[in-house]
């Protein structure tokens, strides 16, 4: 075992002894003493270990999931680390060093996975372990063992040929490829995914032969400029893509659904696709406006993520923002650097106009003070009460349109445009005001963003139609 192995070696042993210890037993330990014990997973969202429910059913599920990221986390590291000695290795050290991680690697998940066997037995046996069937683990570690396989060859395409004729000979065909505008943009990518300071760093360390450190450079360049944001994105829709296939079949109540920790990655890719492109097109381009009401119409019901309609739906809207980002001359300052909340949600001249819109019939006075509050709950960040004001200025208008019920302006009043705008006004909008206005107390609460909250496009054109019907 060269070294390298060796020091792998023991940082496997001490991590497996921390997810056991901070992860796994605790979660065990927690349901035994029916204690919260605040386990977070290994991205340090809490998990909740179903005090006084039986394990069984999405919360078995959810213990042999949470664990997952924390595998792929500790993979990559290794890798890491790994790479940082192989360049000053032989081939033949590089072979065994490599052969070395990955049997260490795989030993890693088969002892993580195997202890979990033995803690869903305790937890299912409730004390007599031996009273019900072990668990299979065969399909978590050999998805495991795949993704430690991928990792570990794209060391060896790396490593295990430096310095033959053969490699010389690829690198120069490489070298040659990067003139291909789609091997230059497939090759940024790789940079965008190792990040500004490890691409600084292999440059500094001259690992880039002379024609690729010129595209690095211009990436770099780039990157600083803000115009490498089209790579960014492209990588976005590759993981949103991935989401595609970890939906679960659920009840005939739930459906498809995506599992806690898939959608909290979804939270992630969506937050990152709407501020880059907010950083590219300016906050008011018409994509983050459909991002938003997507996201909207999409997120939250029985299971609280996405479905998967929204999820298609965003990649398709954001695979249309980077050709509009190819398509548009990159500034060096992005066409507004305002904070998410700096604009009223209510336009200021339409709130003029319901100041002024009351006549005989109709008093304007309660509903602009309405919009006026609106306006300060959002610069205030204060998204419940915006998700509340917004709930009850669509409750209060219908009247105005002849109507009992905004479900009834909705579906009656006005052209296809205005009536699809209100649809999701009615939809999307009525069913997170009502979350917050009736939900009651809960173990863990998930708040509301910015994202979430915003609807001024659709609200505006309600406005808008309310004034003129007077």
């Amino acid at each position: 075992m060269t070294p390298a192995a060796e020091k792998i070696h023991h940082l496997l042993a001490t991590r497996i002894e921390e997810l056991d210890r901070d992860k796994l037993t605790r979660f065990q330990m927690a349901r035994a003493s029916e204690k919260d014990l605040e386990i977070t997973d290994c991205r340090g969202k809490r998990i909740g270990v179903g005090l006084g429910f039986e394990f069984e059913g999405s919360l078995r599920k959810l213990f042999w999931q949470f664990i997952k990221p924390c595998i792929d986390d500790t993979v990559q590291s290794v890798c890491d680390v790994i790479e940082l000695s192989l360049s000053d290795y032989s081939i033949e050290l590089r072979v065994d060093s490599l052969d070395c991680v990955e049997l260490e690697l795989k030993k890693f998940a088969a002892n993580i996975y195997n202890r979990m066997v033995k803690l869903d037995q305790r937890m299912r046996g409730k004390g007599y372990p031996d009273s019900v069937a072990p668990y299979d683990p065969s399909h978590e570690i050999d998805a495991a063992n795949a993704l430690i396989a991928k990792k570990l060859r794209i060391l060896r395409q790396h490593y295990l040929q430096s310095g033959s004729s053969s490699t010389l000979q690829t690198d120069r065909n490489g070298d040659m490829e990067l003139d291909d505008p789609n091997n230059r943009r497939a090759f940024r990518r790789e940079l965008s995914r190792l990040g500004i300071e490890e691409v600084r760093y292999r440059l500094g360390a001259q690992k880039y032969s002379k024609p690729k450190a010129a595209v690095v450079s211009q990436w770099i360049a780039d990157f600083e400029s803000g115009a490498a944001v089209e790579d960014d994105l492209l990588n976005a829709v590759d993981e949103l893509d991935a989401l595609k296939a970890q939906f679960v079949k659920g009840n005939s109540a739930t459906g498809l659904f995506l599992p806690s920790e898939h959608a909290a990655a979804f939270e992630r890719l969506f937050l990152e696709v709407k501020t880059l492109v907010d950083q590219r097109l300016g906050d008011s381009n018409d994509y983050s406006r459909r991002l938003i009401a997507s996201y909207n119409a999409g997120v939250g019901g029985f299971t609280g993520g996405p479905s998967l309609a929204c999820v298609m739906e965003t990649i398709e809207i954001t695979r249309g923002a980077i050709k509009q980002v190819r398509r548009s001359p990159n500034n060096s300052t992005p066409a507004s650097t305002k904070p998410p909340s700096s604009d009223p949600y209510v336009d200021l001249t339409r709130l003029s106009e319901i100041k002024s819109a009351s006549n005989s019939k109709w008093d304007f006075g309660r509903l602009a003070q309405m919009c006026e509050e609106l306006n300060a709950a959002y610069e205030g960040k204060n998204y419940i009460s915006v998700a509340m004001l917004v709930r009850g200025i669509i409750d209060h208008v219908p009247p105005i349109f002849g109507k009992k019920n905004f479900t009834e302006v909705a579906n009656n009043h006005g052209s296809k445009s205005f009536k699809d705008s209100m649809d999701h006004l009615d939809k999307s909008m009525r069913k997170i005001g009502d979350a917050y206005l009736h939900e009651q107390i809960r173990k863990k609460e998930s708040l509301p963003s910015q994202v979430q909250v915003d609807v001024r496009r659709e609200l505006d054109v309600l406005l808008a139609e309310a004034v003129r019907s007077v």
